[in-house]
């Protein structure tokens, strides 16, 4: 063994008990105990209790011990590795950074035998199902390999214990112990233990929420919606858009075809979507001439071959010198009172005033008795703040109550559910309105556009009602 590293464990022992304590050990009655039978290591229970003497038996080398977790409850996530190959451990770290963990909060340890612990500590104790969805996910995303890693905890019932750090294996007689993110040795292991810092509980359950949103599908049109890709903003003030969009989806349907109504017609809006998107006059073109054609083997048109290439290729031309673009609905407009101003100058902090109207803005168009949908991630890329500003100024609504979290959304991938908020000053009457007819096309560029009109306002009011 390293003696380099017994003696630092034998200089730091009453901090390692500490902090093996405080990042790790849960439930105090009972624990494992790794024995060596003949040539096979062995685990047996012991339904004694894990003092503080036990622990430090097993940094001593005379005991090799681990714990168990707090009821339903644990303080981390260890992906077990059960192989020596550093291409899966190096997979497992980028798959968890992936979705937001920093890599100085993932922690690799070398098990001792061949394999490799990776553990993730937190502030605070976490549902273990909740910890379990999250390890699965992020296995599943290494394939095959996955299948050489197991979670622990593994399950809420009855999971296997963990062995601590620091452990002596029984058959290879090696210490374990922590080394860098790329794999390399540390000048002092014992050192960076005692300096890990656990990281905040609520960062994993919103890695949760954004799993369930990835796979959430339209319960409600233009109320309940998945989060993996906002939906644009002219979908909902558009409806050219969203027609243009699902005739390309879908083509022309029986039910919306008329005398008056056909190809031609409809091919204005498909013409629209592609301009929409970016595309040049002559990508336009052909995208438009390949739906309307497609129009025609399906038996929807009655245009020959020819005719279509010559009807789009005019309608293209007109369209971009026109520089023609999808109408806003007359009435889309967005109705300000004095009570959301005075609720967006209830704090003095910019970051704080910009989530509030962003929650404020969305709740006005999709709330049903004032409660609705969203997630940090949608208000985060409305405003331009990080997922974490957006967090902590959501806690700190939650805790005033200007938000109420009514349904937490947890990723399933049989029954998703969604996040859903009560904002109780949506149900308030609106006095002293102001109203603001926005131009824009997407959910950042409303926020922005009504934003900035928010901000020329001063966020004051007045008896006489909102004033610049």
């Amino acid at each position: 063994m390293n003696s380099r590293l017994e003696q630092l464990i034998a200089e730091n022992e009453k901090q390692l008990v500490s902090k093996i304590n405080h990042l790790i050990v849960g439930q105090r009655k009972g624990f494992i105990e790794q024995y060596k039978k003949e040539k096979e290591v062995l685990y047996y229970t012991s339904k004694k209790s894990l003092t503080d003497s036990v622990v430090r038996s097993h940094l001593q080398g005379t005991r090799t011990v681990g714990c168990f977790y707090l009821g339903k409850y644990s303080k981390f996530l260890c992906f077990d590795v059960d192989v020596s190959d550093e291409n899966i451990v190096n997979s497992m770290i980028n798959a968890i950074q992936e979705w937001g963990i920093s890599i100085n909060d993932i922690h690799v340890e070398l098990s001792g035998l061949k394999g490799w612990h990776i553990w993730l500590f937190f502030n605070e104790p976490i549902l273990i199902n909740d910890l379990v969805e999250f390890g699965k996910f992020i296995i599943s995303k290494l394939g095959q390999e996955g299948k050489k890693i197991e979670l622990r905890p593994e399950n809420d019932i009855n999971s296997r214990g963990i062995k601590l750090p620091f452990a002596i294996h029984k058959k290879a007689n090696v210490r374990t112990t922590f080394k860098t993110n790329s794999l390399q040795e540390l000048k002092n292991p014992i050192q960076y233990f005692l300096d890990i810092k656990p990281i905040s509980g609520w960062d994993i359950q919103e890695r949760l929420i954004l799993l369930k949103e990835e796979t959430l599908q339209h319960r409600k049109l233009e109320k309940k919606y998945t989060e993996s890709e906002l939906p644009p903003l002219r979908e909902q003030i558009c409806p050219g858009y969203s027609l243009g969009k699902k005739l390309i989806d879908k083509g022309m349907q029986s039910v919306e075809m008329t005398e008056s109504k056909r190809r031609h017609y409809y091919q204005f809006f498909v013409a629209l979507y592609y301009k929409s998107q970016g595309y040049s006059e002559e990508q336009t073109k052909d995208k438009v001439i390949e739906w309307a054609i497609n129009e025609l083997k399906q038996g929807r048109s009655n245009s020959s071959q020819d005719e279509i290439i010559l009807d789009v290729t005019n309608d293209i031309a007109h369209i971009y010198r026109k520089n023609k673009q999808f109408h806003h609905k007359s009435n889309s407009i967005i109705v300000v009172s004095k009570n959301d101003i005075e609720a967006v100058n209830m704090y003095d902090d910019f970051f704080m005033k910009k989530v509030i109207w962003c929650i404020l803005l969305l709740g006005s168009m999709f709330h049903e008795n004032g409660e609705f949908y969203f997630s940090l991630r949608q208000i985060a890329k409305m405003t331009d703040c990080s997922k974490n500003t957006v967090d902590r100024r959501l806690r700190i609504l939650i805790e005033d109550g200007f938000v109420v979290r009514t349904c937490t959304g947890s990723y399933n991938s049989y029954n998703p559910r969604a996040s859903n908020y009560f904002v109780p000053s949506l149900l308030k009457p609106r006095i002293d309105n102001y109203e603001m007819q926005p131009t824009a096309n997407t959910f950042k560029e409303l926020f922005e556009e009504t934003y900035l009109q928010i901000e020329s306002l001063n966020f004051q009011t007045t008896k006489e009602g909102i004033t610049a």
